[in-house]
């Protein structure tokens, strides 16, 4: 389910923002496929203009996402929260048909209220939009993680500078595949009623 509410419109304002907020329960973790009792919402204020009258548009979008999950069995339970910002731009190359490209920059946290940091990334990726007809439009977004980094615990920040380095330039991996994917894809199918 997806539930917008807008509060200024490009039309009228020059500017458009709307609030976007997505709940979702699972059964399963989506990055484990473990069985798991998941809730979570994807919650965003989008925030969008046009730079070229009807073909060239942008947007920043500020990100905060929730989620808890417990594997099935478990005592535990997990809690985690997600914020980050994204731009894009999309130019109108046929009538009905935008490409364009959008970045993300993320940053994984402990708990639901951005409590304890645990990494980064940065997606880079193309968009399409097309209105196959008045009432049927289909959007395509794919990303892929072009930088990241996870948080170091105390325990690697001491092997690391026990190793020689220093704390400044400990070595980490140019991606964060413990806290993101590695690739992001969406295909959203909208059908009015």
């Amino acid at each position: 389910m997806e539930m917008r509410l807008r509060f200024l419109r490009r039309d009228e304002a020059g500017i458009g923002v709307t609030l976007l907020v997505e709940p979702s329960v699972s059964r399963y973790d989506e990055l484990t496929g473990i069985r798991a009792s998941r809730i979570g919402s994807e919650n965003a204020l989008l925030i969008d203009t046009e730079f070229v009258p009807e073909a060239l548009y942008g947007a920043v979008n500020l990100i905060y996402d929730i989620e808890r999950t417990r594997e099935r069995g478990a005592f535990a339970t997990e809690r985690g929260s997600t914020a980050g910002i994204g731009g894009a731009l999309t130019y109108r190359v046929l009538p009905n048909l935008f490409l364009g490209g959008e970045a993300r920059y993320l940053r994984a946290y402990e708990g639901l209220g951005l409590n304890r940091y645990q990494g980064e990334a940065v997606y880079l990726g193309p968009t399409l939009f097309a209105a196959i007809t008045p009432r049927l439009t289909v959007t395509v977004a794919y990303s892929i993680q072009v930088a990241g980094n996870e948080a170091l615990d105390r325990r690697s920040l001491a092997a690391s500078i026990l190793a020689g380095d220093e704390p400044g330039l400990i070595r980490r991996s140019s991606l964060n595949l413990v806290n993101f994917e590695r690739h992001q894809a969406r295909l959203k199918i909208v059908y009015d009623f």
